[in-house]
């Protein structure tokens, strides 16, 4: 995906509190970019991106300021790797800390170098009617383009789910591993990206029909 992404804009309104991600990521270089973005510009939008020091951050923006800013203290440098991203957003939580919620491979990431938490019922830009979901950079109108791989992408309107929902410890091997058919509820705007069908390499597995 060094210079192509998929994007889709949706044509209703869920759940703009609550939100869950689970995607398999592989980086293809040691340099700022975006897996996922959630907007149509650079003023206002919801993403995860690997920084250039090879943290993963949390952003949210609002009218060209941040308002959420979470930076791991964790570095992510394996490009031989594949990570398993579960990203939790629940501004509904009274406890701050509970608003946003990582994990890797399935365990929780609990230190951060940086943090700005959601204020209590902040709306994100997910699930809003004629915003962009994009994979690949931050939004169809801005650059810093994904260079590594995906598998196995989830997007989750309305419901939290944890990472035993989409993965499990392989009994032979200990390795982390995707469960390929996981029983979830996608909501509205939910999708389930297998990127299996090179002719429709947007196609929505999860029943919804919301295709990239």
């Amino acid at each position: 995906m060094a210079s192509t992404y998929l994007t889709r804009t949706s044509t209703s309104t869920g759940n703009r509190k609550i939100g869950t991600l689970s995607m398999w990521v592989k980086r293809g270089k040691e340099v700022e970019e975006v897996p996922f973005g959630w907007g149509s510009d650079n003023q206002d939008f919801t993403s995860l991106i690997f920084n250039g020091s090879n943290q993963i951050e949390l952003r949210h923006k609002v009218s060209n300021t941040y308002t959420v800013k979470n930076k791991t203290t964790r570095v992510f440098r394996d490009l031989a790797a594949w990570y398993h991203i579960v990203y939790q957003i629940d501004t509904t939580e009274s406890v701050d800390s509970d608003r946003l919620k990582l994990y890797v491979n399935g365990e929780q990431l609990t230190s951060w170098a940086e943090t700005d938490w959601p204020t209590l019922n902040e709306d994100f830009y997910i699930n809003l009617s004629g915003e962009s979901c994009t994979f690949g950079r931050y939004a169809p109108s801005h650059g810093d383009h994904y260079a590594g791989s995906m598998a196995h992408v989830h997007w989750i309107d309305g419901t939290i789910y944890g990472p035993t929902a989409f993965g499990e410890t392989d009994a032979t091997s200990g390795i982390w591993i995707a469960k390929t058919s996981p029983s979830v509820t996608y909501g509205t705007n939910g999708f389930f990206l297998k990127f299996q069908d090179t002719a429709a390499f947007g196609d929505d597995s999860s029943g919804n029909n919301n295709d990239f």
